[in-house]
């Protein structure tokens, strides 16, 4: 995807560069626009009439003229100049077009050619000819067209259009034409004379019909039977009556230009729609459906008044109306003579004073009183008394009369409320406070909720039925048969239990929340039991080969269940680590993410100040899967190393121990593997101190001790480990060679180990079995040594360090050679 992005916006650049020409040079230009108009001009397309006539090589530009300049043909369909049309196209030869449709020629069509008609003629495309003689048209004349109809429909010459079998014919049908009657009139498919029609005469196109009565808008004028549309007076509107005098006042109807559209006589005022605008002496009234620019519409009186103290009542904030009362965001202000509406920006106030009522427009509301919402979008206010605020909510500051109350506010009754009163119930469904919980819902053991299920806050029902109760303390919730239950959380296997029904039941959809305080807590307790347990072990002054192994055991038994507890949580619901211990022993835990791979790099410090709360980092985009890439590791630190032995128990570091569930076999790994992952931690150590007697000691499960190797930069120390590890001061040289502590230092007290909290920790002795083993091992390695003091000296650290120079890496093996005369 990168890949194409880059190459999309490297041609997006070409592109660029492609069109940066030289403007003031013609043709450059054209190269880039790729169009030369018939002025010679650099277009983008050709302009409309003229087509592309020319084309040059792609990267040259294209000419655009009008095709009959250059004696060729306009292809309509391919939008360019060509020599000739194609076999499907029209040849339009006087205006050497191409045509695409038969319907695209001004007049017939013949031999695939387009053939115009002159002027005076009519197109009949039918006969494909032209008509000199319009009455040789056996069709319907419309405009400079013969149209005939179809077979199955009549030509109606009357309204000049084809009708079907059952549409209607005013005049009369032969031929299959429907057409008129000369001088006579139509009545009901014949003709007949003007005295023999007892109803109206209403003229039409090329026809006369005898109706029963004119159509609306028609009058019969003085008395006669044509319907007519009376360009004189009209004086029953009604009666549909007009006359050419009238005796009363003259009503002029006017259009938008105040041109005089109808009359009426003798009207009590303007039609509806229409106000009186203006006067002509007593007897003409005009009238227009709007007012002048400067006039005031009375819509109550119909009339367009000119001054503001005409109006009786309110003029609207727009000064164009006279109305019975101002808008509900408006106030009043007295203007020349007459009550002026106003927009108000603040706050609308009504006030009464001796029975008078007045609005005010003001920037705060009197005490007690409420700012009222409204409008649309609640963009006005006004004042109200508290009594008035019905069907709305009081907010929670006592200000306001709204519609709802904040996202954060509860409802009570009424009002908006941070919390609940005391005596009320949270209900979370209507997110409001109740007097009572309603019928079917429970009570929160708090007593201040209303629940429709107790299981939703993990809570059991009451024997009543009625409230909910909390598990007990040595108790723990989870679901049996999808009911809610306490289960006793006393031991690791009781609390794995109750924790997978609870997800089956949960379907592994739970909050941060509810995880922590109803899945974290009970392994958290069991985790400080085992911690006093361990520690109890530990302050033994002499701790054997059981003590040692019920330390292991006891561990082991912890991280088998935070493993099955991180094989029941989904990364997609619950991604982040598991943290538990407090001082003396502490467990981070983490199942794999997608995207993200685990660490093999550790600060010993950290980890002992409880900073590394994560063991994963995030992963290289589009890198392959990393060679190690469990489904889940645990990291386990112990304030004291219950492991070291009892001489060297006050100058080792915490033990550090991490195991992994493989991806493909899910089982527990440690040190026991063909080829174990590799970790490294690093040490904060005191540099003044003698380095030379520091050592990586690792211990495998069984409790074999290990030397690994160690890397000194500064203050810094640096072990590699596959599955546990701790870093030793050997201050009486029982491993490094005896030189380092024959020495005689002037600093001998000096302390072996920088980190403060080491040196306080207790004198722990190693198990018997450890020390005979130690022992054995290193007379073993004595009488072969004196055996073979001729032979090459055998490689004991597989530590790899690159060095910058020959000298300085012959310094560090001679100095390793010293160090390390003994093995472990």
């Amino acid at each position: 995807m990168l890949a194409f992005i880059l190459i999309v916006q490297k041609i997006e650049a070409t592109e660029e560069s492609k069109n940066d020409c030289d403007y003031s040079k013609p043709t450059e230009k054209c190269e880039c626009t790729k169009f030369l108009d018939s002025k010679n001009q650099c277009v983008d397309k050709c302009p409309e009439g003229e087509y592309i006539f020319k084309y040059q090589d792609i990267s040259k530009f294209k000419q655009c003229a009008t095709c009959k300049s250059k004696d060729l043909y306009t292809s309509i369909k391919l939008n360019i100049c060509v020599n000739d049309c194609g076999q499907d196209e029209i040849i339009d030869e006087e205006y050497k077009i191409c045509l695409v449709n038969e319907k695209d020629c001004k007049g017939y069509v013949k031999e695939n050619k387009c053939y115009q008609c002159k002027e005076n003629e009519l197109i009949d495309r039918k006969n494909k000819k032209c008509l000199q003689d319009h009455t040789e048209c056996g069709g319907i004349k419309i405009e400079k067209e013969c149209i005939y109809c179809k077979d199955d429909e009549i030509t109606d010459l009357l309204s000049l259009q084809c009708l079907k079998e059952d549409d209607i014919c005013l005049g009369i049908i032969k031929d299959r034409k429907c057409q008129g009657c000369g001088d006579k009139i139509i009545f009901e498919n014949k003709c007949i004379t003007e005295e023999e029609c007892k109803g109206f005469i209403y003229d039409i196109t090329n026809a006369k019909l005898c109706i029963k009565e004119c159509p609306k808008e028609f009058f019969t004028f003085n008395d006669s039977k044509k319907c007519s549309n009376c360009d004189q007076f009209i004086i029953d509107k009604e009666k549909s009556i007009c006359s050419s005098k009238c005796e009363g006042k003259i009503y002029q109807i006017l259009d938008e230009e105040n041109n005089i559209e109808q009359k009426y006589c003798d009207l009590k005022k303007c039609p509806e729609g229409y106000y009186q605008v203006s006067k002509e002496g007593d007897n003409v009234i005009k009238c227009s459906s709007k007012c002048n620019n400067k006039q005031i519409l009375d819509t109550e009186n119909q009339i367009c008044i000119e001054q503001k103290n005409e109006c009786k009542k309110f003029i609207s904030s727009d000064e164009k109306q006279c109305v019975d009362k101002c808008g509900e965001n408006e106030f009043v202000e007295v203007e020349e003579g007459a009550q002026q509406c106003k927009e108000c920006e603040e706050i609308i106030r009504e006030e009464t004073k001796d029975n008078i009522k007045s609005i005010k427009c003001v920037t705060k509301c009197e005490e007690g009183e409420l700012i009222y919402e409204f409008g649309d979008n609640n963009q006005y206010n006004k004042c109200i008394q508290t009594s008035q605020c019905v069907n709305r909510k009081i907010s929670s500051d006592k200000k306001y009369c709204s519609e709802k109350c904040a996202n954060n506010e509860l409802v009570y009754e009424n009002e908006c409320v941070q919390k609940c009163p005391q005596t009320s119930f949270y209900s979370e469904d209507k997110k409001s406070c109740l007097k009572e919980c309603p019928q079917g819902q429970y009570i929160k053991s708090n007593g201040r909720q209303c629940l429709n299920n107790c299981n939703q806050v993990y809570e059991i029902v009451d024997e009543e039925g009625k409230k909910c109760l909390k598990c007990k303390e040595n108790e723990q919730f989870t679901y049996e048969n999808s009911k809610g239950v306490c289960k006793e959380a006393n031991s690791a296997q009781q609390v794995l239990l109750n924790i997978k029904n609870f997800f089956q039941n949960e379907q592994n959809k739970i909050a941060d929340q509810d995880f922590e305080s109803h899945i974290l807590k009970p392994i958290q307790t069991l985790t400080s039991q085992n911690e006093n347990k361990i520690n109890q072990i530990i302050s033994k002054k002499q701790k054997d080969e059981k003590d040692i192994a019920s330390i292991s055991e006891t561990l082991n038994q912890q991280k088998q269940m935070v493993f099955e507890l991180l094989n029941l949580v989904k990364p997609e619901y619950y991604d982040k680590s598991i943290v538990l211990g407090q001082d003396d022993l502490k467990i981070t835990a983490q199942a794999q993410v997608k995207g993200y791979k685990f660490k093999t790099k550790f600060i010993s410090d950290e980890i002992a100040e409880h900073k590394t709360t994560i063991l994963i980092e995030e992963s290289e985009e589009k890198s392959e899967l990393p060679v190690f890439n469990p489904t889940a590791m645990i990291l386990t630190y112990m304030k004291q190393n219950y492991l070291c032995k009892d001489s060297e128990c006050k100058n080792t570091h915490p033990l550090f121990t991490i195991s992994y569930i493989e991806s493909q076999s899910q089982r527990i790994l440690a040190d026991v593997q063909a080829k174990p992952q590799e970790f490294e931690m690093e040490y904060k150590i005191n540099s003044s101190n003698k380095t030379n007697q520091l050592l990586c000691l690792s211990y495998d499960q069984k409790g074999s001790i290990t030397r690994q190797p160690i890397i000194v930069k500064a203050d810094k120390a640096f072990c590699k480990f596959n599955y546990s590890t701790s870093l030793l001061f050997d201050e009486t040289c029982v491993y490094v060679d005896k030189i380092y502590c024959s020495q005689k230092i002037e600093n001998t007290n000096q302390k072996s180990v920088e980190d403060k909290t080491q040196n306080e920790q207790n004198t722990i002795s190693l198990a018997k079995i450890f020390f005979i083993i130690g022992l054995l091992g290193l007379l073993l390695i004595y009488f072969l040594r004196k055996d073979n003091k001729n032979h090459k000296p055998e490689q004991r650290s597989k530590a790899r360090i690159q060095y910058d120079d020959d000298e300085q890496m012959m310094e560090d093996m001679e100095q390793h050679r010293r160090r390390y005369p003994k093995q472990i």
